[in-house]
């Protein structure tokens, strides 16, 4: 526990009638020690989407992590990882004996199921020339292609086209980094 040490200093100043006119001063230290809130910075990035960890750290030593709710967000009470169970906010506590720590944490959705057309002439393989729709109902999102050499993909549009065999991965990602 961190402390200050805070003093007061007195000055009591008297004037003594059978002194004339001069100045008594006494001086009285006064030393208290007065517990201040003490914490250690959580840090990390106080996010993840459903279904991924995230890892929180804390200067302290051997310190106790928990979750406000742990049905939106669980904590491994050692190890400070957050697992993310549903969309929501959290508090996550972090505390060792009287240091006591917390964050706002944030559990962001992942878009709906891709839907649309995935197969450009013939599963698995994607033919130059072939063109297929994909779409997704969460707005925001960016399309992307694992492998633009054999499909491109328009970013915003969904529009798949092959360029050559193959079987790329398409990705749609919200603004959170949630796929």
């Amino acid at each position: 526990m961190k402390n200050t040490l805070s003093f007061a200093l007195s000055l009591i100043g008297k004037l003594c009638a059978d002194c004339g006119s001069s100045i008594i001063v006494l001086l009285f230290f006064a030393f208290i020690a007065i517990p201040q809130f003490s914490y250690s910075q959580i840090s990390g990035t106080p996010s993840v989407c459903v279904g991924a960890n995230r890892t929180l750290t804390d200067g302290m030593t051997g310190p106790t992590w928990s979750s406000s709710n742990s049905a939106i967000a669980t904590v491994g009470s050692t190890s400070g990882i957050v697992h993310g169970v549903i969309a929501g906010t959290v508090h996550i506590y972090c505390t060792n004996g009287t240091i006591n720590d917390s964050v706002s944490f944030t559990v962001n959705p992942n878009p709906a199921p891709i839907t649309g057309s995935t197969i450009l002439y013939g599963p698995p393989l994607y033919i130059y020339g072939g063109v297929g729709t994909l779409a997704d109902a969460t707005p925001g999102g960016t399309w992307s292609s694992s492998n633009t050499a054999v499909a491109t993909i328009g970013a915003v549009t969904g529009i798949a086209t092959g360029m050559t065999c193959g079987n790329p991965i398409f990705t749609y990602t919200l603004p959170t980094g949630c796929i």
